[in-house]
């Protein structure tokens, strides 16, 4: 069941992401009040640091990453707790979707379809990591 919430999710967020650049606020609190029942300590642990993490990336970069994506960042925590048991998953995921967004990016700068100055969505990025972490892991 958390499977198909994951994906339901994933599609609703990157579509949202990629056609009108934003994230939205009432997607993300029917997405988490509908994982209420998978909830455990460690999805709430993993959701707060990630939750952490990319605010702190959010301030460090004065916001080149939106906001939309600090909270989604909550729930892919949500599903890293619930799905893996460590916090090495956490890092793991984020490494891997950082690493396909940058790829993507300096691909679309080569093929000169994109500007340094164009935003990139990053929603679907960030659950690619997490379905190539799944695969990868498990």
């Amino acid at each position: 069941m958390i499977w198909l919430h994951l994906f339901v999710s994933a599609i609703i967020f990157s579509v949202t992401d990629i056609q009108h650049h934003k994230i939205r606020r009432t997607h993300l609190l029917l997405a988490c009040t509908f994982f209420l029942p998978f909830l455990t300590f460690s999805s709430v642990q993993h959701s707060l640091i990630n939750y952490c993490g990319y605010r702190l990336l959010y301030h460090l970069t004065r916001g080149a990453i939106g906001y939309g994506d600090v909270r989604l960042a909550a729930l892919i925590g949500l599903y890293s707790g619930s799905l893996f048991n460590s916090t090495y998953y956490l890092i793991f995921i984020n490494l891997i979707s950082l690493l396909i967004a940058g790829c993507c990016a300096i691909t679309l700068l080569i093929i000169d379809r994109r500007s340094f100055r164009e935003r990139i969505p990053f929603a679907p990025f960030m659950f690619l990591g997490l379905i190539f972490s799944l695969v990868l892991c498990n």
